[in-house]
């Protein structure tokens, strides 16, 4: 994803469904892009981080994460051999 369409889904200019929405902010915080712009953006920007719909721009994600099942830790086994 390239910023400028970040930015279009973050504005609701592009439709996106909230995966691609949340995708869309990440990339602008990691990015910094997001404290550049209009100060709308770097106030939802910090709610998104404070709330856990992103992270810190830098910080990985949690590795106990299961992307299968979207649990912490992974309950699933998914993509073991178990």
């Amino acid at each position: 994803m390239h910023i400028f369409e970040a930015i279009q889904i973050a504005e609701g200019e592009k439709d996106a469904d909230e995966s691609l929405l949340n995708e869309a902010w990440q990339l602008l915080i990691d990015t910094g892009i997001c404290w550049e712009l209009q100060g709308w953006f770097g106030r939802n920007a910090m709610y998104l981080i404070e709330t856990g719909v992103c992270r810190k721009p830098g910080e990985k994600k949690d590795p106990d994460f299961c992307e299968c099942c979207e649990c912490t830790p992974c309950d699933c086994n998914w993509g073991t051999d178990e």
